[in-house]
């Protein structure tokens, strides 16, 4: 995407420069005969600027849309492999599987549990939601697709592990883990579309 960028603001700069040479041989030929060369000078330059500006325009526009196709391909293009991955797939039903028999998963959270199958399903679980969560931040993953494919599988997890989130952290001393999954939980939840954290992860 970068060198996308590049190539356009370049092509950009061209036409300009084209644009602007021919509306100063436009003007040299067709303007009345007392305006004189610094005032033609004057007005295509502008008429330049003003077109080259518009090019820039026009250059971003493409730049941001292709990254936002790009974002949405890769959206797709995730989900898809979650869906068929096996393994996945596995941690999903042995987390289901806890939760419905369970209920509350916070004693897997105990330094007892470590390594254990239980507790490396769980955490496996809370990881992709965890590395969603930051893609959507960094502008990777687009949050309105995501949004309508996992609305409620989001928020149903997160409520489902959130006590075993809240015992891991006082456990490990780190009240920030899983904190992304937490935010992303809670955007689905009010409805709304999270704020990236860089306003131009959209256009590079």
């Amino acid at each position: 995407m970068r060198t996308g960028a590049i190539l356009f603001a370049g092509l950009a700069s061209v036409v300009g420069g084209v644009i602007g040479a021919a509306a100063f041989s436009y003007v040299q030929a067709h303007w009345p005969k007392s305006i004189t060369d610094t005032e033609a000078t004057l007005i295509t330059g502008l008429l330049g600027s003003f077109v080259g500006f518009l090019a820039v325009v026009i250059a971003v526009w493409g730049v941001v849309s292709s990254r936002a196709i790009s974002r949405r391909q890769a959206t797709l293009d995730h989900l898809a492999r979650l869906e068929a991955d096996g393994t996945v797939q596995k941690n999903r039903q042995e987390f289901n599987r806890l939760v419905k028999e369970k209920g509350d998963l916070a004693e897997f959270a105990a330094k007892d549990k470590e390594g254990t199958p239980e507790q490396q399903a769980i955490l496996s679980v809370l990881n992709d939601f965890e590395l969603i969560s930051i893609g959507i931040q960094r502008g990777i993953i687009e949050p309105a697709l995501y949004k309508r494919w996992q609305h409620s599988n989001v928020a149903q997890t997160w409520k489902n592990s959130q006590q075993f989130v809240v015992a891991l952290r006082a456990r490990v001393d780190r009240p920030t883990l899983y904190h992304e999954f937490e935010e992303m939980a809670r955007w689905m939840s009010q409805n709304k579309i999270p704020r990236r954290r860089f306003w131009w992860a959209a256009i590079i």
